[in-house]
């Protein structure tokens, strides 16, 4: 039995054999799959999820834990947060798990960042200070105390 049905894509009415067809073709399936994809990455940042990690920022907050743990811990704040905020979240997430690995590196969430890291999924970016100013706007060139 043949249905006649409209294309999710290109909104054209083509025949199917499957009453369940969204698409007239693989080339609109596969238009309709890029926009998924492109949907979930804005959802993603839209979520708080920040994919884009600085070195120098990493570097002024001046704590003794590894860069991965520093982005695990970092990956929720705004992107344009201040240093003073990465600081004191950082502060207060660090004392919550003083014994890291004992606790969180074994966790399915540090796990799979950390996969997503080693296979640089993320942007590591050297510098989110340039000539003393913050790219963000957010705050000037300071020392965090």
């Amino acid at each position: 039995m043949e249905h006649k049905l409209k294309c999710e894509v290109c909104q054209k009415k083509f025949d199917s054999k499957r009453a369940t067809a969204k698409y007239c073709s693989e080339s609109c399936k596969q238009k309709a799959h890029y926009k998924r994809l492109a949907d979930n990455q804005e959802s993603t940042e839209e979520e708080g999820q920040t994919e884009v990690f600085y070195l120098d920022e990493y570097a002024k907050i001046d704590w003794s834990i590894y860069f991965v743990r520093y982005c695990f811990f970092r990956r929720h704040l705004p992107k344009d947060a201040t240093l003073q905020t990465i600081e004191k979240y950082i502060s207060s997430m660090h004392m919550m798990n003083e014994h890291f690995m004992e606790f969180v590196a074994p966790t399915k969430a540090f796990r799979e960042f950390n996969e997503r890291f080693l296979a640089q999924e993320f942007k590591v970016l050297p510098n989110r200070f340039v000539d003393g100013k913050d790219i963000y706007g957010t705050e000037v060139l300071e020392a965090v105390q």
